[in-house]
């Protein structure tokens, strides 16, 4: 049954500032144009690093170590757990796999253990500490089987211990540190005897060896916590140093970290205080001192820090811990030194330990924690199924494809740092470079309005707020315009109008009490009010927008309340005349939820999908809006979130396929027209709980599959067509 009708709508009043006072806010305060001000989006290069490798989660290792242990080219990864009397060691496979952990117990207690070729023999040593009872020993391993080799007693109560060669003899040397432990320790070795001489008489809460000079001997830094002075000690030989202090400072220090953090091959310094949150680089001028200091100031509390170079751009990068949002970040100076650009790697609410993790194609850390031990890591090998650990809490991730690249570009909002993050990827299918944008608000939704080559529209929003983010993003330099708007009422979704002055418009769809209200928006413009039309006010059920073709499709019951009514409005350019239809009845069965979504399958083949649930029953009804009577049902299907459904294009077809998140079979499906044009629904993958994806496709034709899945990872993977 249909009925056409071309109602006059009567214009409702537009939303208007005041103008002259706008004005001279602008005068007065030129900072309101900073949002139309061209700017530069963070770029953080990763160059692959980020890949997320599950191990195991039986066992919680503390003093985490990874090294080529039984000397057949494979890393290996192995800690104590928290008895401190067993050490378990997984025994690399190759391509970052791993045997089941061999167990090594013991009748003393440990604090720490370390994995190093001594060069005592032609072995790997495991050592093994106690800091309170100042015993080290010392095991040979012969393949997986250990051999005890030395025990050495020493002082107590060292912090800090190092495997460094300081005499350029064949073997390393034990180098022992701490606040309680006066002095610095030295154990030294001539085959399988050894020597124990303390230098000094300060204590060094944080002491590491570093190259200060060009004669190749290893220096050595440390902070003395009671004067808070900085001490250089010069490598004359073994037990002969030369003392200077760099400086006294105000505060104290909890980590130092030695590495290239400013691009010139000269080691530098790191100075991390907790006490006032803030971080010290020295740079070094490769004669035994450092040229300039820098203080950046710090917003959290870092702790458990490691640094290197991780992405592949020869500076080093700092991976820390917050123990206090219990957030792992990996961080890195600007090009001025006058920030740290922050990339999260992933949320761990236990946290245990971690280490550098290298083999010959990969780079990375091992991590422990409450989650399990798993590694991040970069990695030039490629596989179907890709995980990458890149933000804390991703939302309403999508992709976008410029034509000449290979993989789409992943986009996500990360809600907790309030960014919007753009993922180019390389060859491999490795995250590459990242461009972060800051947002207003920890918005969750984002929408590509359009896209002309390498610059997208978008906005990103939360439905039921009355604000959002409209930007222009150019991908390819990664400059963009942002400007935050407002309207009068509550957002449920955001398109753009196809407009005859080729001027680009925002429709933004509102509630306002019992009113659908469409708001036409002009972007950067001091008169950003278009038009505010009333699209409809009567009591629906739900309904779903085209915005492309102005057509309001929704659903009500008929007076009794014994059917549902399919209805479409189709409006002119001013949304002030209309064609209304009703499209079909279906009869009402007590449905407790009611959804209708919308797909333009072909040109000529535009479908409702109306998901209709009951104590009985859970059905999607595909109905055609050219000859609704021959709708189809789809049994078992229930969909909670409705921007878990996606009208995709297929790639080289032109059509468009319809998929979403089915509750019932705890997967992502899909609707796929089989001879005679009936439809059936696919599945496309198991995702217990989870409704976040998107699908496209490859430069090479091949479809993907894009989500995220438990620890707030992002997972990548072929999808079979």
């Amino acid at each position: 049954m249909k009925r056409h009708l071309s109602v006059e709508v009567t214009e409702s009043n537009r939303l208007r500032k005041n103008n002259l006072f706008f004005f001279l806010c602008l005068l007065i305060f030129p900072q309101f144009l900073f949002s139309q001000i061209e700017r530069n989006a963070q770029k953080i290069f990763l160059n692959g690093f980020g890949r997320y490798i599950f191990i195991d989660n039986k066992i919680n290792l503390y003093s985490l170590f990874s090294y080529d242990i039984d000397n057949d080219g494979i890393a290996d990864v192995g800690g104590l757990d928290e008895s401190g009397k067993n050490l378990y060691i997984y025994f690399g496979k190759g391509f970052n796999q791993f045997y089941e952990p061999l167990k090594y117990s013991f009748s003393l207690k440990y604090d720490g253990a370390v994995v190093r070729k001594l060069n005592l023999d032609k072995r790997t040593n495991l050592i093994l500490y106690s800091k309170v009872d100042g015993i080290i020993k010392i095991y040979s391993f012969n393949r997986r089987n250990i051999l005890p080799l030395i025990t050495i007693k020493v002082d107590c109560c060292f912090n800090n211990i190092d495997l460094v060669n300081l005499d350029r003899s064949p073997e390393l040397e034990i180098v022992l540190s701490g606040s309680n432990f006066k002095g610095i320790g030295i154990i030294s070795f001539k085959g399988y005897n050894y020597s124990y001489k303390k230098i000094e008489d300060q204590p060094f809460k944080k002491l590491i060896p570093v190259n200060l000079n060009s004669d190749e001997k290893i220096d050595l830094v440390g902070f003395n916590p009671l004067s808070r002075e900085l001490i250089l000690l010069k490598n004359n030989s073994l037990y002969n140093y030369s003392k200077s202090v760099y400086k006294k400072f105000d505060e104290s220090f909890d980590e130092l970290l030695s590495g290239n953090f400013d691009d010139d091959y000269i080691n530098d310094l790191v100075l991390i205080s907790n006490e006032t949150k803030s971080i010290y680089l020295l740079t070094g001028n490769g004669v035994g001192s450092f040229s300039s200091q820098i203080k950046v100031k710090l917003f959290s509390i870092f702790s458990s820090t490691i640094n290197f170079d991780y992405n592949r751009d020869l500076i080093d990068d700092i991976i820390v811990y917050d123990r206090f949002d219990k957030k792992l970040y990996m961080k890195l100076f600007s090009k001025d030194y006058k920030s740290l650009i922050s990339q999260p790697l992933m949320e761990i609410n236990n946290f245990y330990s971690m280490t550098n993790y290298k083999t010959t194609t990969t780079k990375g850390i091992a991590v422990s924690s409450e989650q399990g031990l798993f590694l991040i890591v970069y990695s030039s090998l490629h596989f179907n199924q890709e995980k990458y650990s890149l933000a804390f809490s991703p939302a309403d991730l999508i992709t976008y494809r410029i034509s000449d690249e290979l993989y789409s570009r992943i986009i996500f909002i990360d809600r907790s740092q309030k960014r919007l993050n753009i993922i180019l990827r390389n060859e491999f299918n490795a995250p590459q470079e990242i461009l972060s944008i800051p947002l207003s608000y920890a918005y969750e939704r984002i929408k590509i309005l359009s896209s002309n080559g390498d610059e997208i529209n978008l906005v990103c929003f939360k439905s039921l707020a009355y604000h959002f983010d409209y930007f222009q993003i150019n991908l390819k330099n990664g400059k963009y315009f942002k400007e935050n708007l407002s309207v009068d009422g509550l957002i449920e979704d955001i398109g753009s109008e196809v407009s005859t002055t080729q001027k680009f418009l925002l429709n933004v769809l509102v509630r306002v009490k019992s009113e659908i209200r469409t708001v036409l928006l002009k972007p950067f413009d001091l008169n950003k009010i278009v038009l505010n039309e009333k699209l409809i006010s009567e009591n629906v059920i739900d309904y779903s927008f085209d915005f492309q073709n102005r057509q309001l499709l929704f659903v009500n019951m008929n007076s009794n309340g014994e059917e549902l009514k399919l209805i479409s409005k189709k409006f002119n350019q001013s949304y002030k005349n209309y064609d209304i239809t009703e499209i079909i009845n279906i009869k009402n069965e007590n449905y407790l939820s009611i959804k209708l979504f919308t797909c333009d399958v072909h040109s000529d083949l535009q479908l409702a999908f109306l998901n209709l649930v009951s104590l009985k029953e859970n059905n999607l009804f595909v109905i055609p809006f050219n000859n609704p009577v021959k709708y189809h049902k789809l049994e078992r299907v229930r969909i909670f979130d409705k921007n878990s459904c996606k009208c995709n294009y297929t790639h080289g077809t032109g059509s468009k396929t319809f998929s979403y998140y089915n509750n019932l079979s705890n997967a992502l499906e899909r609707i796929v027209f089989r001879f005679p044009n009936k439809p059936v629904n696919v599945v496309i993958k198991y995702l217990p709980g989870n409704t976040v994806y998107s699908i496209g496709y490859t430069f090479k034709r091949k479809q993907e599959i894009i989500y995220i899945s438990n620890y707030s990872i992002i997972s990548i993977e072929k999808v079979e067509e």
